[in-house]
């Protein structure tokens, strides 16, 4: 919302070994952009050296106008890549009232408590060792059952010092941090044992397991999911090689939280290279940095920033042989080990791993491509409305119109209110929920900034253990955008506990529809009770960035990702001016005649984060398609919500464009992106119109 929010989810998934993914979810933000309030440093769930920063951008769509928060220079940092997150808030923890503040003890009763379960880890993982072969069905029950118990206190511990060091920093709490990301990779590569003997059974004995043994139902999708790849592992020595070279087709965690030695060299140059100097708004020298970049890039002063975005690509050019060859490396890596396990393209291994069909992929591309005409319309507007010659890329981030919402303000119980009547379509028990997950005596929201606490919003759980939020809220309707779209990955996690630990873990490429759906009724909510035309407006500018940076803009990342790929699979030559005119090509397709490419901006496709994250982007587009597309749904009957519930308690317990089919939305056709598109256009032709009284 405001500014379109980019919050998203920054979740630290366990993918191979669980059918979806999530260890615990967190948000994240698509591209780095000050507006992104995922904050969250990742080293969420894994050794802090394996993990990738989150340079304050992954979560939402990659820089999506800043479809996260708004909270301008308070939110997320956006960090010179990696920044560790920015801290934010004038009162210390003790100030606040406790009654704002998590309660952590629903996960260790102290922290002694938690210190004893951390010392006892390794001999807890130890445990998993006995499960080396599964001579009968009952063995392989009480290994399973073993493996996800071992699977939750380690999530448990992982969980409880992200939110320590998150809201109370120290040089313990982040030894503590690093002690249980450890135990989380000692437990991953002791858990391998599992997945090999399962893999040793062949079809007719797993069956027959499976049906003699009614213990083991609650873990046969895992199970399937597991024998779904059987033809994609390799012998134990090639095995061994494709993990040293740094293979994670098969990692038990999100791939996105692994650094490869590409985005290695990606992150050091973000960090290192030096921006020029420039002036602020009050003529002062002022150093530009990737924090203050998107500040500076929506000044109302055009020449500020115009200078800005000149400054970041120009920079970004001087080293752009640096940047492509580092992407390159990426991309061929990619599709080294998609082919080394017997796949035809990376696009098919990467999507494999959440059993996404690459037809899904294709048709976002091909539907967006037949619908670019709403976005040039939209350039033209803003070429209009800002009474501009042309429109180059430091035009698309400032305000269309002077904003009303900015001047209102909303205390938390207002936020309530309206969160609440916004989510009635979704019925009695989602809001009995709602509501239990915002009453502050649960102790499941830690709502104030503070000194020391990290920036942004998330949303974080484990199996068993009610979810918890974090947020900064200070009072704006982007705060209450913001805690609306949380809570909806939270109530995801709590409803997605009615299914056994196996088939508990939604797949990244559901994680982002709760959130947004609920965004989508907040904001119809919010126009249909509009009182002015200026407060409609910002509404309608809202949704029209909202889909501009969260569909438009990252199905044109997927296109350049798809594009990159193909061509180094198809052996052609690819350099920095080859990914520069690729990019140029994209930029005027979706944008238009309307929309000139000025100087260097040609290389912003050097410092997307996105373009590391393997085939992931894509799924901010079909995230926020369905989202639309069930919001529509849902308020239109009770059927509908209950359709959409019912999913959400799926977990991954079948595939997941299965189940958005069962709820009313088939990606696997062009109907919820066509829908998605058509509101775009819808919403703009309204704004037209009320622009024009």
């Amino acid at each position: 919302m405001k500014t379109q929010s980019i919050r998203r989810t920054l979740v630290l998934s366990v993918s191979a070994l669980l059918c979806g993914s999530v260890i615990s979810s967190c948000n994240r933000c698509p591209e780095p952009t000050a507006n992104c309030p995922m904050a969250v440093p990742v080293v969420e769930t894994i050794n802090p050296a394996d993990v990738k920063p989150v340079v304050e951008a992954k979560a939402a769509p990659a820089d999506a106008q800043n479809p996260e928060v708004k909270q301008e220079d308070q939110v997320k940092p956006e960090a010179q890549a990696a920044a560790p997150g920015a801290k934010v808030g004038v009162k210390s923890r003790s100030e606040i009232d406790p009654k704002y503040l998590w309660k952590k003890d629903r996960l260790f009763a102290s922290n002694d408590d938690f210190k004893a379960a951390l010392d006892a880890a390794p001999e807890r993982i130890a445990q998993i060792g006995a499960c080396e072969s599964f001579a009968d069905a009952e063995h392989l029950e009480n290994c399973l059952d073993l493996y996800f118990m071992i699977h939750t206190d380690i999530n448990k511990l992982t969980l409880y010092s992200n939110m320590v060091s998150d809201t109370e920093p120290s040089p313990e709490s982040k030894a503590n941090q690093q002690r249980a990301a450890a135990m989380l990779n000692e437990f991953m590569d002791k858990a391998q044992v599992v997945r090999k003997a399962l893999l040793a059974l062949d079809k007719e004995t797993l069956d027959s397991y499976i049906a003699s043994n009614e213990g083991l139902k609650k873990h046969e999708a895992y199970i399937r999911n597991i024998m779904r790849r059987a033809d994609r592992v390799l012998s134990d020595d090639a095995e061994r090689v494709l993990s040293l070279a740094g293979d994670v087709l098969w990692a038990e965690i999100d791939l996105n939280e692994i650094h490869s030695n590409s985005e290695e060299v990606f992150d050091a140059m973000l960090s290192e290279m030096a921006l020029p100097v420039i002036k602020d708004e009050a003529g002062n020298p002022v150093q530009l940095t990737l924090s203050n970049y998107t500040k500076y890039r929506r000044s109302n002063n055009r020449e500020i920033r115009k200078t800005a975005v000149n400054g970041l690509m120009d920079t970004l050019t001087k080293y752009e042989d640096v940047f492509a060859n580092a992407y390159i490396g990426q991309l061929k890596n990619d599709i080294l080990f998609a082919k080394a396990r017997k796949y035809d393209t990376a696009l098919e291994a990467y999507l494999d791993k959440d059993d996404i069909p690459v037809d899904i992929y294709k048709n976002l591309l091909d539907t967006v491509g037949k619908n670019l005409e709403p976005l040039h319309r939209y350039v033209a507007l803003r070429k209009k409305i800002l009474n501009l010659d042309q429109v180059h890329l430091y035009d698309m981030y400032i305000p269309l119109t002077d904003s009303t919402a900015a001047q209102k303000t909303y205390t938390y119980d207002d936020a309530v209110t309206l969160i609440t009547a916004a989510l009635a379509p979704l019925g009695e028990d989602y809001i009995a929920k709602l509501k239990g997950e915002m009453d502050l005596e649960k102790g499941s929201i830690d709502l104030l900034p503070y000194a020391d606490k990290t920036s942004g919003a998330y949303s974080c759980s484990v199996y068993g253990i009610d979810p918890f939020i974090l947020t900064n809220f200070q009072e704006s309707l982007d705060d209450v955008s913001t805690l609306a779209h949380e809570l909806g990955h939270s109530i995801h996690s709590l409803y997605s506990q009615e299914q056994p630990p196996g088939s508990y873990h939604y797949t990244m490429f559901l994680a982002e529809i709760a959130s947004t759906t609920n965004e989508s009724l907040l904001n119809d909510y919010l126009y249909n009770h509009a009182q002015t035309d200026a407060e409609k407006i910002d509404l309608l500018v809202d949704k029209l960035e909202n889909i501009r940076g969260t569909i438009y803009r990252q199905t044109l990342f997927a296109e350049f990702e798809y594009l990159a790929h193909t061509a180094i699979e198809n052996g052609e030559s690819v350099n920095a001016k080859w990914l520069s005119e690729l990019y140029a090509k994209l930029i005027n397709k979706y944008y238009g005649p309307d929309y000139t490419i000025q100087g260097n901006e040609d290389h912003e496709w050097a410092y997307i984060p996105h373009f590391y994250y393997k085939y992931y982007v894509y799924s901010y587009a079909t995230g926020l398609s369905s989202a639309l597309s069930f919001a529509s749904l849902i308020e239109q009957s009770p059927e509908n919500a209950a359709k959409y519930i019912n999913m959400l308690k799926s977990g991954c317990s079948k595939p997941s464009v299965d189940l958005l089919r069962e709820a009313g939305v088939d990606l696997a056709t062009p109907a919820p992106i066509e829908f998605a598109l058509k509101s775009f256009d819808d919403t703009l032709s309204e704004l037209e119109k009320l622009l024009n009284k």
